[in-house]
């Protein structure tokens, strides 16, 4: 039993190793700015397997000022790494990536100098905005053509002429740095539009367009835009505050600028009237920016404020209260009648004794009613 524990402890510990040794990282800085810069930190896993439940420690003297898509704790000497629940699994062939806003403590951002993977110490490549020359491998070649000429140097004549024609091996260069430019181009025939689409009081909407002209897609890109106004939400898109403005992050759906296409993030501002930006950053360049900002639409509104104040409502209101009037007239009418008419007929008729007569009755006889 205690073999077979043994075993299978030991073909555990066995496993382990290889997937780790099988993730390599690529700190990449996208954009940089007066004091701070944007990076991706890229694992990417070679292995058949994939690995779960990582941790990364990367040493660096630079800030991290935030992170998305995982987290960055600050320890001795760099920061530690760790995935959110949708990057806890680097997939066999596949990669992660972990987005990084640091503070420099010099001019240019510094290079992480260690990765640690899972506690394994893993090959690292760092990509600066200005480095990208430096890993092309075109001198290699020209060493290759210098041998050329020692096999030739046993007929002494034959030496000297060929040697003049190397040299001209050495403009091989010269075509590398064509390659350095294709960036240029992708961030030169960028052109930005800013447009205010509706004003209130307090504040103001607007979308801050992007346009790329260019015959190449920008696969990703990072924005700096120079405002004075506070930024209260913002959509398809992430912004932090920087000097001067904000440092603007796409959302992943809008990540990449297809050739001849577009991408749109919408602001609300807090501020009146608008202020107008000053200038747009894409990927450490300055492009050009259009503002469009409509006339100030909020003065008219006040007109029809005056003709509901002559509201004739009240007027309708007064006719109905002389309506009760007329139902206290009928109230006396029947009262008065019935009162005088009965009383009359029984007072005329005196009786004998109350008359002063004796007793004796006279009998008188007339010969017609009729006769006077």
């Amino acid at each position: 039993m205690k073999t077979h524990l043994l075993a299978l402890l030991t073909a555990a510990m066995l496993a382990i190793p290889p997937a780790e040794a099988a993730v390599t990282g690529t700190f990449q800085v996208t954009s940089t700015w007066n004091g701070g810069y944007i990076a991706n930190l890229v694992l990417a896993n070679s292995g058949t397997a994939g690995v779960t439940n990582w941790n990364a420690n990367l040493s660096t003297p630079d800030q991290v000022t935030s992170a998305w898509n995982g987290t960055a704790s600050s320890i001795s000497g760099g920061y530690s790494i760790m995935p959110a629940s949708w990057t806890a699994t680097i997939p066999a062939k596949g990669t992660v990536t972990i987005g990084l806003q640091l503070n420099a403590i010099a001019t240019n951002p510094t290079k992480p100098s260690k990765l640690t993977f899972n506690g394994t110490s893993v090959p690292l490549s760092v990509i600066l905005p200005g480095a990208t020359p430096t890993p092309t491998p075109s001198p290699t070649p020209v060493p290759t053509a210098t041998p050329k000429p020692s096999p030739t140097p046993t007929p002494t004549p034959s030496p000297s002429p060929t040697a003049t024609p190397k040299p001209t091996a050495t403009p091989t260069p010269t075509p590398v740095p064509t390659a350095t430019p294709n960036p240029t181009p992708g961030i030169t025939a960028l052109t930005g539009l800013f447009q205010v689409t509706s004003i209130w009081d307090t504040g103001y909407n607007a979308n801050l367009i992007i346009n790329n002209v260019g015959a190449s897609a920008l696969s990703s890109w990072s924005a700096a835009l120079s405002d004075t106004d506070t930024v209260a939400s913002i959509w398809n898109a992430t912004s932090t505050s920087v000097t001067g403005g904000y440092q603007i992050i796409p959302a992943s759906w809008n990540a990449s600028i297809p050739a001849g296409g577009s991408v749109s993030v919408g602001f609300t501002f807090n501020g009146a009237p608008p202020a107008k930006p000053s200038r747009l950053i894409v990927n450490g360049t300055s492009i050009p920016l259009s503002v469009v900002v409509p006339a100030a639409s909020p003065t008219p509104t006040p007109t029809p404020s005056p003709t509901p104040n002559a509201t004739p409502t009240p007027t309708p209101t007064a006719t109905p209260t002389p309506a009760p009037s007329p139902t206290a007239t009928p109230a006396p009418s029947p009262s008065a009648t019935p009162v005088p008419t009965p009383v009359a007929t029984p007072t005329p008729t005196p009786s004998s004794s109350e008359s002063g007569l004796s007793a004796r009755h006279l009998t008188g006889y007339f010969p017609s009613w009729s006769d006077p």
